[in-house]
């Protein structure tokens, strides 16, 4: 069991340094670390291996679109205007969370993060 997790563990730095690289040279301006890349298909690569590691932790990506949605929530309605986002659909999907944590409080949803 300890090998399993020394695994993982060896897995996730791997993944984290794969993500920091193709940042790194994805934000390059003049390009030269782009070792003869097209961006587009550095940013779809990224996008991938940044969609794969959020996969393995859902309940992370859980508080961080929370965090996201309630910062849009609150932001003053100049900056909103100038981001050009209407704070209201933000404020919907805050509503959305509570009311589905309420169901899930009366009746038992399933979440698909339950270990059996």
């Amino acid at each position: 069991m300890n090998r399993t997790k020394d695994i993982l563990l060896v897995l996730d730095i791997l993944l984290l340094l794969l993500v920091t690289f193709m940042s790194v040279v994805f934000l390059q301006p003049d390009g030269s670390l782009m070792l003869g890349l097209d961006r587009t298909y550095l940013l779809a690569g990224l996008l991938i291996v940044v969609t794969i590691a959020l996969a393995q932790y859902p309940k992370l990506v859980l508080v961080a679109a929370v965090l996201i949605v309630a910062v849009g929530a609150n932001l003053p309605q100049e900056f909103a205007q100038a981001l050009n986002v209407d704070t209201r659909y933000f404020i919907s999907v805050l509503i959305a969370i509570v009311l589905v944590a309420v169901a899930n409080r009366i009746i038992k949803l399933p979440t698909g993060l339950d270990r059996r």
